[in-house]
């Protein structure tokens, strides 16, 4: 961001603001279909431990191995993440299924 000045550089803050919050806000919720609801504040946190620690992880990777070739490490993560996104439904409708019978017992004591 040293090239930007003036509202150039406003605009690359509120652009790189954008890109760490903006799933940051959904997160809880991704985790929580994702692995149900027993046990999703430590799942949340290590989730989010993770997160703020690939930062400076993936930075140094790129400082390490150019440029061009932390965008071809970043594509073939994004692919790799697509070709797993089919058991993560998988997953996700057991955790619902384990979810919506513990609703159940807990109405039923009610």
């Amino acid at each position: 961001m040293t090239f930007a000045r003036g509202p150039l550089y406003i605009l690359a803050v509120l652009l790189i603001t954008f890109g760490y919050s903006g799933p940051s806000g959904i997160f809880a919720a991704m985790t929580t279909d994702a692995f149900g609801t027993k046990h999703v504040g430590a799942i949340f946190g290590i989730a989010l431990m993770f997160l703020g620690v690939s930062s400076p992880v993936f930075t140094f990777i790129s400082t390490r191995v150019g440029t061009s070739t932390a965008f071809i490490i970043a594509a073939v993560s994004s692919l790799a993440s697509l070709a797993v996104l089919p058991l993560y439904n998988v997953g996700r409708k057991k955790h619902q299924a384990r979810d919506l019978e513990i609703a159940k017992q807990q109405a039923a004591r009610q």
